[in-house]
């Protein structure tokens, strides 16, 4: 994986991603921190495609509760049993549940 800034973020976490497939990472405490949050994370996205509606991304306006839920799970749950998953989640993976601002405010005007 190249230097945290000089890739967008959805290239990272889909790097990120294939960790599972090294057993010396997924085995790391940060890989396994990862392993937790990557299927939280689907888990979360799939509900709201399935209840919100089919295009609806984590940073829609409407997926606020849920980015919630995930930061939450994060900070109490993750951070504590995987504190190695730290700078995973502070450098990358945070960005990643960011609000969509225009997604938001399409929505706020009607579009």
């Amino acid at each position: 994986m190249g230097l945290a800034g000089t890739i967008d973020n959805e290239s990272q976490v889909r790097e990120l991603r294939t960790w599972k497939q090294n057993a010396v990472l997924a085995g790391s405490d940060a890989g396994q921190g990862l392993a937790k949050y990557l299927e939280a994370f689907d888990k979360v996205l799939d509900w709201g495609q399935r209840n919100i509606r089919p295009n609806v991304t984590i940073g829609s306006g409407d997926m606020i509760a849920q980015r919630e839920y995930l930061r939450r799970y994060v900070e109490d749950v993750l951070l504590k049993e995987h504190p190695d998953f730290y700078h995973l989640w502070v450098n990358i993976l945070s960005r990643q549940i960011e609000e969509d601002i225009a997604t938001t405010q399409n929505i706020e005007l009607g579009f």
